[in-house]
């Protein structure tokens, strides 16, 4: 780890593509672009779990529970789009997304198991811009999966995400291990 005053690391905007896939009950081989993306915001988030001894003296605090979700505004709002979030429930999804920084490398997000929060809220109104969120709750895989071809973006087991930066993409969107990932990890 780097860290250092570099200018080339300030990030004023996104740009990244977001692709899903469905994995269960419907394996699908196919990514499928999420569309223009207005904003994304990535969070992985711990409960700490205090220690406190006998005299009350704070000794320790350890992570509890972690939850990992990535919220993304679309700015398509088509039946395909709202069908996606109506009829999510029960399906798991494959999560891949990636951005070029202002250093020209990428930084590429991968979160093999996730669900979407089922339902939509739209807002209609004259002279607006209509927009449609949409949140991915990242799952602990159950096991250990190794790609074929995504060598970088191994799973490990409870493991929610991988996150890398490189000075090239390393994700194989081609890959057709969708239902072989599921079955290893659900």
């Amino acid at each position: 780890m780097a860290l250092t005053r570099d200018r080339k690391r300030i990030n004023v905007k996104g740009g990244g593509k977001l692709q899903i896939r469905e994995t269960h009950p419907s394996a699908s081989d196919t990514f499928l672009d999420i569309g223009y993306i207005s904003k994304s915001d990535f969070s992985d988030e711990h409960t700490m779990v205090e220690s406190v001894d006998e005299q009350g003296m704070y000794v320790e605090t350890k992570s509890g529970a972690q939850k990992v979700s990535w919220v993304t505004t679309i700015k398509q709002t088509g039946i395909d789009e709202i069908n996606l979030l109506k009829n999510a429930d029960g399906k798991y999804y494959e999560l891949y997304y990636y951005v070029l920084l202002a250093n020209g490398n990428y930084q590429e997000l991968h979160i093999p198991l996730a669900k979407i929060t089922a339902g939509t809220k739209l807002s209609f109104g004259s002279a607006a811009e209509r927009s449609l969120d949409v949140t991915f709750q990242a799952l602990s895989p159950k096991a250990d999966y190794t790609y074929s071809e995504n060598t970088t973006f191994n799973v490990t087991a409870n493991v929610p995400y991988v996150l890398v930066e490189n000075s090239s993409l390393q994700f194989v969107t081609a890959n057709t291990q969708a239902e072989e990932l599921a079955t290893a990890i659900l």
